[in-house]
């Protein structure tokens, strides 16, 4: 929950933001009961994102399943991916798919301070990547709980399934 004068503050100040789009649709009865109006302060990616804040997505695994696709999808959606579109907590809020993945990467390896060394894919860098069924960036948003990981890497070498 952030108060709307601490938006702006947050990219002045450098805070990196650690989200976890899996709560969302979790905690949006609690928040409502609780907080009432002020609901609308709770989780505000799209708001904090558009004022220059870093943003770093997690699945604080065990509470939200900790499927990076499902955060992914949390993100841009703001509900569970088996309920109906209108569902969507606060829709103002959504991030696209780009700042998503983007959160899960190249985001969250700058905020370790490891972002010479992992988050994308360039020379010199660790080769830890998934190869994914579909380009995620490219199939409809309603079916990004359809793309599954095919394999893994971590360090260049193959650790799961295969492409």
């Amino acid at each position: 929950m952030v108060r709307p004068e601490d938006i702006q503050r947050f990219a002045g100040l450098g805070v990196i933001a650690s989200i976890q789009p899996g709560h969302v649709p979790f905690d949006r009865r609690a928040a409502e009961c609780e907080l009432g109006a002020r609901a609308n302060r709770v989780y505000p990616f799209k708001q904090l994102k558009d004022a220059g804040t870093t943003l770093v997505s997690g699945a604080d695994a065990p509470i939200a399943p900790p499927d990076p696709i499902h955060g992914i999808f949390c993100a841009v959606h703001r509900h569970l991916p088996d309920e109906k579109p209108d569902r969507a907590w606060y829709p103002a809020e959504c991030l696209t798919v780009e700042d998503s993945l983007r959160a899960v990467t190249c985001d969250a390896a700058y905020a370790v301070g490891k972002e010479s060394v992992i988050g994308d894919l360039a020379p010199g860098k660790y080769a830890d990547f998934v190869v994914l069924s579909e380009d995620i960036c490219a199939v409809p948003l309603r079916d990004l709980m359809n793309v599954k990981v095919k394999a893994t890497a971590i360090g260049g070498r193959f650790v799961h399934g295969s492409f």
